[in-house]
């Protein structure tokens, strides 16, 4: 069973600033590892694609942020510290108010339109004077299922990668989770980032480095009062996964942290109608596993012991994403084995009493799964995933009963829906990737597509970097007259970049 070796670790500290920070000494400027302190006084932070080797910080003066260092420039103050943040899951942690320095945070196009002021500006197609729906105007002021803002995130010119995203739009954030490298000896490193829901402007960014192995967050969740509940994995310095859990205050402040000293994965995570949290995963290393949900406090105190599903020796069994369904309990998707895979999707109360499941098994063994799903507004859910290495989605009515044939699409490669949004009049968005081939040509190509409730075709639009190889849409969720989706694209010059974007509905 699930045995955190962290009960619950109370933590604050960081550091954070509001607006520019002027440096006196390179100790100052500790966020990532190798943090200078410039002549000109201001942070700056390695960079390959710099000819001096650095970048400004984002702390630095507007036009001087993100920017280049020139060669006379450089210069450090006095040497009282350095390097990132780095732990073995004891929760050591740092945090800003803008993106960590070393990292290159872009938007396309800079948000500097003001819908509703009745001028069409830069960015905008239309602006009526106002941010009414139903006029001849989007309340947003662009063209439907076209973008708001973009946002691609580059920590140090390494891998950088968003898995998931939750919005909050009492205090105008949206929040997403994935990795990145902080240098180049410390592998994938924990990665929580915030950003403005209105604008896509930067805001803090929390990474760590557990102990020099991959380090991922895989989902996150915004409880009642805007505390933000992360779940993924820590790797030890032997090559051991270790679910690990985390919440942190709006201002990136890290409260407490779980985790487990077993070989485990947390893979999704939900708040419960009563604010309690509960995560789901695998028990037992890839391969070999059981799926796993617990039930958690607020304060991060597990509420009960963890259910397990699934007792099929030597498989990969896995819960991959839970959903609160309000006045019931909690669904899960994910794999389960029963002497051969199947996508498996089960609804359990908040005690964890299974009350229904339904499993679709793969023509040809292939290992489907359910990755993403969603409730609608018109009633029942839907779940997004693979069957067959091809795109597939299945709804489901209120009792957990298949509503219709699901929809099933394949490209040469693996195909993927990994997640499904729903809007308020049943209308639906999937995103995910298609002819994903890692053994012999490192691509894919991330799409979203846009659907009537009765999945007639709207827009399907594809998503890449410059660079060729793997891009990947991998969540999105609803915000005000709009989504937010997120995954990761290849660069030409930057690598994998995270990338984050608001597209109007």
């Amino acid at each position: 069973m699930i045995r955190w070796g962290i009960a619950a670790v109370l933590l604050g500290g960081g550091c954070s600033f509001d607006t520019e920070f002027s440096c006196e000494d390179d100790g100052q400027c500790a966020l990532r590892s190798g943090g200078r302190c410039e002549l000109d006084g201001w942070c700056s932070y390695p960079s390959g694609a710099c000819e001096s080797g650095h970048v400004y910080g984002p702390y630095a003066p507007p036009g001087v942020a993100d920017v280049c260092v020139v060669p006379e420039n450089t210069g450090t103050g006095s040497q009282t510290g350095g390097g990132t943040s780095s732990g073995t899951g004891t929760g050591t942690s740092s945090s800003t108010d803008e993106s960590d320095g070393g990292s290159s945070t872009t938007g396309t196009p800079e948000p500097a339109a003001v819908c509703g002021n009745g001028i069409v500006e830069e960015g905008e197609s239309c602006d009526d004077g106002n941010t009414a729906r139903g006029d001849s105007c989007h309340p947003l002021c662009v063209d439907l299922y076209e973008a708001v803002w973009t946002q691609e995130y580059n920590g140090t010119d390494r891998d950088d990668r968003g898995f998931a995203v939750d919005v909050d739009v009492e205090r105008d954030a949206v929040y997403v989770v994935g990795l990145t490298e902080l240098t180049d000896t410390s592998d994938k490193d924990l990665l929580v980032h915030r950003f403005g829901l209105s604008d896509g402007a930067p805001g803090w960014s929390w990474s760590r480095d557990a102990a020099g192995g991959d380090d991922r967050a895989e989902q996150v969740a915004v409880d009642m009062v805007g505390d933000v509940v992360v779940g993924g994995h820590e790797t030890d310095e032997g090559g051991v996964e270790h679910a690990w859990l985390a919440k942190l205050s709006p201002d990136g402040q890290l409260i407490w942290e779980l985790r487990d000293s077993m070989g485990s994965k947390a893979e999704g995570v939900a708040i419960a109608d009563d604010g309690r949290i509960v995560a789901v995963g695998r028990l037992g290393e890839l391969g070999d596993s059981v799926a796993w949900h617990q039930w958690y406090g607020p304060d991060g105190i597990p509420d009960g012991a963890p259910v397990l599903s699934g007792m099929e020796p030597a498989s990969d069994t896995r819960g991959i994403d839970v959903v609160n369904v309000p006045g019931v309990g909690i669904q899960i998707t994910g794999v389960l084995h029963d002497g051969a895979p199947n996508l498996w999707t089960a609804r359990f109360d908040g005690a964890g009493t299974l009350l229904a499941e339904h499993r679709v098994p793969d023509p040809n063994g292939d290992a489907p799964r359910g990755v993403g799903q969603a409730l609608s507004p018109l009633g029942g859910t839907a779940i997004g995933g693979v069957r067959n290495t091809d795109r597939f989605v299945l709804f489901y009515d209120d009792d957990l009963v298949p509503a219709h044939e699901p929809w099933e699409e394949g490209d040469p490669g693996q195909d993927e829906v990994a997640d499904v949004a729903f809007l308020d009049d049943g209308r639906y968005v999937l995103v995910g990737f298609i002819g994903f081939n890692l053994q012999e040509t490192g691509t894919a190509d991330g799409w979203i597509r846009f659907n009537e409730p009765d999945g007639t075709l709207i827009e399907q639009r594809p998503i890449s970097g410059n660079g060729g190889g793997l891009d990947k849409l991998l969540a999105v969720e609803n915000a005000p007259d709009s989504v937010i989706v997120t995954g990761y694209v290849k660069n030409e010059t930057t690598g994998f970049d995270l990338w984050l974007r608001r597209f109007a509905i």
